[in-house]
């Protein structure tokens, strides 16, 4: 069975800190990549320092990330979710497709136009990732 490997931008509330809240069921972006037998999280990226040293120790994560265009040219990644604030959505979705990435999964809302959202949906369909919205 094949590994999928994992890259999160964005570490914040909906990506793991949500997960401190649950004890049964994963409820966070981590949590559930975590719990897929197949996946796995290999690398992180974050503006604010110590979400992402909090992120890295609590997920086992090591490359970790300020700059996503950095992660995504330095890791391989299979599946690449994004889990930043709306307005950064169509660039990092865009840039995640164009890197190699087999699919992208992004928090709502996708875009704030429907422009963006096209661009988006190009991107993708141009290099064959499969996009998924939450």
């Amino acid at each position: 069975v094949e590994t999928y490997r994992v890259g999160i931008i964005g570490c914040g509330r909906i990506a793991s800190k949500m997960e401190d809240q649950s004890d049964e069921h994963p409820i966070s972006i981590a949590g559930a990549f975590d719990a897929l037998p197949n996946t796995e999280i290999v690398a992180a990226c974050n503006r604010g320092s110590e979400g992402l040293s909090t992120f890295g120790k609590k997920w086992d994560v090591d490359n970790l990330y300020h700059d996503y265009q950095k992660m995504l040219n330095k890791e391989d990644l299979d599946i690449i979710c994004v889990a930043t604030h709306p307005p950064l959505h169509p660039a990092m979705v865009v840039a995640a497709a164009e890197s190699g990435a087999k699919g992208v999964f992004c928090e709502k809302p996708m875009a704030l136009s429907l422009g963006d959202c096209d661009r988006m949906i190009k991107a993708c369909e141009e290099n064959r990732t499969k996009l998924l919205i939450n």
